[in-house]
């Protein structure tokens, strides 16, 4: 469903269908707040969320981290807002996270440095700010994750 000028709000009941691994609805013009999951989609077998260039607005809902089979998470180039929920660091399998290009604020969460599976994370174009976690630049300085912020230097911050 990529690039396909899909238009109006997703319902929430798309990310509790029980067989869904993969949705991509990224590069259209859809609008409102992102789809909250159910809480029974602990179990979920989903693993990839791919929800770029739209026209999201409101919070990144926290029933995201009960989705505990995402391997990728898509949200960047929306309009979101509010903090980058640290229980994002209970998605144990998490390679990709990209939230570039929203209105994100706060702090990048130090939960998120124990994500030993993280491989890219792009955070830049928000309004963070703040110490990076050391977990996160060391993870960068040792090429185990793209970080597209700042982490040069002896106390690297998000400006």
């Amino acid at each position: 469903l990529f690039d396909n000028q899909l238009s109006g709000q997703v319902n929430d009941s798309v990310l509790n269908l029980p067989a869904l691994k993969v949705l991509f609805l990224s590069s259209n013009i859809l609008s409102g707040k992102l789809p909250v999951p159910s809480p029974t989609s602990l179990n979920s077998k989903l693993i990839g969320l791919y929800m770029s260039d739209n026209q999201f607005d409101g919070e990144i809902p926290l029933s995201f981290c009960n989705l505990r089979a995402l391997q990728a998470l898509f949200l960047d180039e929306n309009s979101l807002s509010g903090n980058l929920p640290g229980c994002l660091g209970m998605l144990k399998q998490l390679a990709q996270l990209h939230v570039f290009k929203n209105g994100l604020t706060g702090f990048i969460p130090y939960e998120l440095s124990v994500l030993t599976d993280l491989q890219e994370l792009g955070v830049e174009g928000n309004e963070l700010w703040g110490k990076v976690p050391d977990g996160l630049c060391r993870s960068v300085d040792d090429n185990e994750i793209d970080f597209w912020s700042d982490c040069g230097g002896d106390n690297p911050e998000v400006d």
